[in-house]
């Protein structure tokens, strides 16, 4: 059997780019919106304000666009080239326990 990684590579890399892509127009969309100064967020963190819409779109754009970020770079990882010496890697307990999830997921369904 074939193995899929080719396939995957591909499909990685246009989910990255695509994440890419949201990435800009999230930045965008931000752009539009007033800014608030930290003081401001200061005191609606102090409640002596209240939290504006558009403050609040500033935290959500922003941990949208992080994830996006995230996003896009692990998928850049599913290369051909860098999944060749996957056995050099030194790899973290995340890691491991996200193969474990993943194994754990598909034996379950």
């Amino acid at each position: 059997m074939e193995t899929p990684i080719p396939i995957l590579a591909k499909v990685a890399a246009i989910a990255a780019q695509m994440f890419e892509a949201g990435l800009e127009l999230i930045q965008e969309a931000e752009a539009l919106l007033p800014t608030p100064t930290l003081e401001e967020i200061a005191e609606m963190r102090q409640k002596k304000r209240p939290v504006t819409q558009e403050a609040y779109l500033h935290g959500l754009l922003q941990r949208i666009a992080v994830g996006a970020e995230n996003l896009a770079s692990d998928l850049r990882i599913v290369d051909e080239d860098i999944l060749r010496n996957v056995h050099e890697f030194d790899l973290t307990p995340l890691e491991f326990n996200a193969m474990e999830e993943s194994v754990l997921r598909r034996t379950t369904e």
